[in-house]
């Protein structure tokens, strides 16, 4: 736990918090995780994990934040808002039965072009299906997809309303 202060936590190294509560205490905290940064907010494929950063105003990634461990459900809670640099890096997983990891943040979500890492877990897919990766209190900015093409007749097609973004099953 940290204090009542402003506190600023920087990461350029490997955060293991998968499953747990962080509390940033009073203040106006910052959590930064640099370039090299690595936050992983998920890492038992067998267990939906929960992640909070509680108290936290603001997160900044410059490197990645990831939720894929091999088993959607995950879940990763910002109690403020979270913005991602262009080149920055959000690891997910989904499968066909319409589960996915999720970004749910209580503020505004900035993607920048954030690239988003989608890890197919091989569930049979539905055309028209929808995943639902951020939920935020107001949403800006686009995803980068990384390899959006499934198979030579599916793909994934980000899509975006004012406080969700995801991906939907399309034809290609």
């Amino acid at each position: 736990r940290f204090g009542a202060g402003a506190d600023l936590f920087d990461n350029s190294g490997l955060w293991n918090g998968a499953g747990a509560v962080h509390d940033f205490g009073g203040g106006q905290d910052q959590f930064i995780n640099h370039v090299a940064g690595r936050f992983i907010a998920a890492g038992n494929a067998n267990v939906a994990e929960v992640t909070r950063l509680g108290n936290l105003e603001r997160v900044v990634n410059r490197g990645l934040i990831s939720l894929a461990d091999g088993g959607a459900d995950d879940v990763l809670i910002v109690g403020g808002d979270i913005s991602f640099a262009a080149g920055s890096v959000l690891a997910v997983d989904i499968n066909g039965a319409a589960n996915t990891d999720l970004l749910s943040a209580s503020g505004t979500v900035e993607l920048n072009g954030v690239t988003l890492q989608v890890t197919d877990l091989g569930a049979r897919p539905v055309l028209g299906q929808r995943y639902t990766i951020v939920d935020a209190g107001a949403l800006a900015g686009e995803f980068s997809l990384t390899d959006s093409h499934l198979t030579n007749f599916l793909a994934l097609s980000a899509f975006y309303t004012d406080k969700t973004a995801g991906l939907e099953l399309v034809q290609r």
